[in-house]
């Protein structure tokens, strides 16, 4: 935060200790973090297709297809994701569909022990 950033929660103010540590600022409530973020780089960077780098409808819609194309070409195909709305609506819509092209969509954990070329 700046020094110059507006105080949201007064009854902050002075306040150094939180429930969840130090305050960084009168603002800074909380902060947090999940999960292994090595793994989940690494996961990223080993998957065919990041679905939603680019997260409009359109760039998604055209990853699907490069995921759905890398499948038919090498049996298999691992795409990632992350949770945002636009990526779920269009992951949904696209997942009706692949029984109809030949594909079949199945959870990482199918597939996380074969040998991705």
């Amino acid at each position: 935060m700046s020094d110059g950033a507006p105080m949201i929660r007064e009854d902050l103010k002075d306040k150094t200790d939180g429930s969840h540590g130090k305050r960084k600022h009168y603002n800074h409530i909380f902060s947090w973090q999940a999960g292994d973020k090595a793994a989940s780089d690494a996961a990223f960077a080993k998957a065919d297709v990041t679905i939603d780098a680019v997260p409009t409808a359109s760039e998604i819609d055209h990853a699907l297809g490069r995921l759905e194309m890398a499948a038919r070409e090498r049996s298999i195909a691992v795409g990632i994701s992350s949770g945002l709305p636009v990526s779920i609506d269009h992951i949904a819509k696209w997942a009706k569909t692949l029984a109809d092209h030949g594909v079949q969509l199945v959870p990482i954990t199918a597939v996380a022990s074969k040998a991705i070329p």
